[in-house]
């Protein structure tokens, strides 16, 4: 079972984390979801205390809401550029032990360009965000998150340790999934690595086949306009049905700066065909 960090500021997201604490308590267990570090004992290395806490997590949520990135401290610089701040600690020490990081997009928050980080951060941007709304929204974005989160669980539990092989790899002692073989692994059309996935896993998805695949690694908007640019019919957009929708575009055009980045609001269906 996944041990999670919720990395978030009290300036931007405290009310969303806390909502957010909740529902993963009630999936994962209050021992796995780890949301605030208090009571650093006096005299002790902050950095280091916050280091051995990310240490003890398999994923690490990076909560961002509008003002994540604009917070300043008291000599009025913003506080991501401060080498002390809690939250850029948090991140880099998830960053530094190649965890999985999940960027969650919250209160109209969007994700940061390269620029607007320090460098220790910059791979941030390169990891594939999930979008987390208010009501009626939350629970079904909670749903998609806790499956992610799962998944990614499992898949941690059954790649083999250190790089061995499968035939190396030792006997499980935890049940395994309810599913028929393990995942297995495939390259689609664009290069792409993806891990098969059990369809319990993503329960927002129903009309697909038993097994789903997921990219490995973040899909950026370069790759998604190849895909769609590949497809031998173009399907029409539909309108934006709010405020953050209208920044989403439809595959056939993007802005330079951001090509590079993770493709998001993407629909299922369009998922599954991007895996096949």
């Amino acid at each position: 079972m996944a041990r999670v960090f919720i990395s978030y500021r009290r300036d931007d997201s405290i009310d969303v984390a806390g909502r957010m604490y909740d529902r993963l308590v009630a999936h994962f267990g209050r021992e796995s979801v780890f949301k605030d570090v208090d009571s650093i004992p006096p005299g002790r290395d902050f950095r280091r205390h916050l280091h051995q806490a990310v240490q003890e997590c398999d994923v690490l949520l990076a909560v961002i809401g509008c003002d994540w990135l604009h917070v300043h401290n008291e000599r009025g610089e913003p506080r991501l550029h401060d080498d002390r701040d809690f939250v850029r600690i948090e991140i880099e020490a998830a960053l530094q032990r190649d965890i999985p990081v999940i960027p969650v997009l919250v209160r109209g928050g969007t994700m940061p360009h390269s620029g607007e980080l320090p460098s220790s951060l910059h791979d941030l941007v390169y990891r594939q965000a999930m979008l987390v709304r208010p009501d009626p929204d939350f629970h079904r974005d909670m749903d998609r998150l806790i499956a992610a989160l799962d998944a990614a669980s499992s898949t941690a539990a059954m790649s083999p340790p250190g790089g061995a092989s499968q035939s190396e790899s030792p006997q499980r002692t935890a049940p395994a999934p309810a599913i028929a073989e393990r995942p297995g692994r495939l390259t689609n059309s664009l290069d792409n690595v993806l891990v098969r996935v059990p369809k319990e896993y993503l329960p927002g998805i129903r009309d697909a086949d038993e097994v789903l695949y997921v990219s490995t690694t973040a899909v950026s908007n370069r790759d998604y306009r190849a895909f769609i640019n590949g497809c031998s019919e173009a399907v029409p957009p539909r309108p934006p049905r709010n405020q953050l929708e209208q920044r989403v575009w439809d595959g056939r055009d993007c802005p330079e700066p951001v090509l590079d980045h993770p493709v998001v609001f993407v629909s299922p269906l369009d998922a599954i065909a991007f895996c096949t």
